[in-house]
């Protein structure tokens, strides 16, 4: 008998003690979770050479509307894009490419605000060029490039995994996915993805 109280008094402190320690559940369906998950690549990340995240690798960094060759703490400024995502501009502000979206999860990478299509970023897919002309049954099997999770393929998703961001790259939204494909595509002033240091 008094052991049965004994365990009945400790489970009533335990369980109060833990819901002490528990927030309030303010989002009971989980979605801000979610979203926090899917659109974290829209906010600061690194992308990184090859497929693991080391410093060595470290070709490029977002931080708030700029984006660092390297880390930003190294001070090498390539771009900065408007809050929209719209538009890059130099470290001189002068305006190398706009990004313009034409369909649902479909954004065309142009030269200046009005020049040739450059590359084309549909869904997790990126082409050089102007896509529109290649039926939407067949277009990812062109891919160049393709986000798959935290990486960057080349070609298709099945493809050989070439760089790695910090996020989920793959949920973020298409006007993130194509600067970083412009990126590795050596667009808008960018050298192109290094490759990685040996071994990884």
């Amino acid at each position: 008998m008094l052991r049965n109280v004994t365990t009945s008094f400790v489970l009533a402190v335990l369980s109060f003690a833990l819901v002490g320690c528990d927030a309030p559940d303010n989002d009971p369906d989980g979605d801000s979770q979610f979203r926090d998950y899917a659109f974290a690549a829209d906010n600061d990340i690194e992308v990184h050479a090859g497929t693991v995240v080391e410093p060595e690798c470290l070709a490029w960094e977002f931080a708030d509307q700029d984006t660092y060759v390297g880390p930003e703490t190294a001070g090498v400024l390539l771009w900065n894009v408007t809050g929209l995502g719209d538009e890059i501009f130099d470290i001189n502000g002068q305006l190398l490419c706009t990004m313009t979206s034409v369909g649902p999860d479909h954004v065309e990478l142009r030269q200046g605000a009005t020049g040739a299509v450059l590359a084309s970023q549909w869904h997790n897919h990126a082409f050089f060029g102007d896509v529109s002309s290649i039926p939407e049954s067949v277009r990812w099997d062109y891919a160049d490039y393709t986000f798959v999770g935290t990486q960057l393929a080349e070609g298709p998703a099945y493809g050989e995994k070439i760089a790695t961001v910090t996020e989920f790259i793959e949920y973020a939204q298409t006007k993130r996915k194509m600067a970083v494909a412009a990126l590795v595509m050596g667009l808008c002033g960018s050298a192109g993805l290094p490759p990685p240091p040996t071994g990884s």
